[in-house]
């Protein structure tokens, strides 16, 4: 498998689509791209090595894909920030919008490298929950 970071990009985003659910709710609608350098990345980079490997290995046999496959945390849903209009959480995790509800994981940051981003998820699970504490007036 090959690993690219993906770009935070404002035009990928969940939004609510004309669609309803059973219940005759809005079904949501992803709208997501990985963006020119992420192609640019495979075809430059990530499969020039990829064969490189193979080749050094002495695989007779070689089938890489072109596809990318999201096995990834999923990211950028609450964004973090401290401006309301333009992030839905702030710096707690903390939704601008009701101070009582906290999001905390993935969904605050608004992109992930390469590598696992569970550690980062779980910091920002402890920080939230040292703002719940806080704001429950039990320290």
């Amino acid at each position: 498998m090959l690993a690219h970071e993906i770009l935070p990009d404002a035009n990928n985003r969940l939004t609510l689509s004309d669609k309803k659910d059973w219940l005759g709710l809005p079904e949501p609608a992803i709208h997501y791209d990985v963006g020119d350098y992420v192609r640019r990345s495979l075809k430059n980079y990530s499969m020039p090595i990829a064969h490189k490997i193979a080749a050094a290995m002495g695989a007779t046999e070689k089938k890489f894909s072109s596809q990318f496959n999201q096995s990834k945390h999923i990211m950028g849903g609450t964004i973090m920030g401290n401006d309301p209009a333009s992030s839905v959480v702030d710096a707690d995790c903390r939704a601008h919008d009701h101070p009582n509800l906290f999001l905390p994981g993935g969904g605050a940051m608004a992109s992930t490298a390469c590598g696992n981003s569970t550690l980062t998820m779980t910091a920002l699970a402890f920080k939230a929950a040292d703002a719940i504490v806080k704001q429950a007036g039990a320290v």
